[in-house]
């Protein structure tokens, strides 16, 4: 989540998926990667532990 390779990735993915305006102001801010690694690391957390339930009444 440190290096810029995974920033840059993951910026160049997004971009492919938002209007110019919303890139410029979010995605080429580089506070924005700051704020955006706690939901990117919630989400792989969640992927790679796919069998863990996530609550103690989870259904699914």
């Amino acid at each position: 989540m440190t290096e810029d390779e995974v920033c840059h990735d993951c910026n160049m993915e997004v971009s492919r998926f938002i209007p110019k305006q919303i890139k410029e102001r979010t995605l080429d801010n580089p506070e924005y990667w700051v704020c955006d690694q706690g939901g990117v690391n919630a989400i792989a957390s969640e992927l790679l532990n796919e069998g863990t339930p996530k609550n103690p009444f989870d259904m699914g």
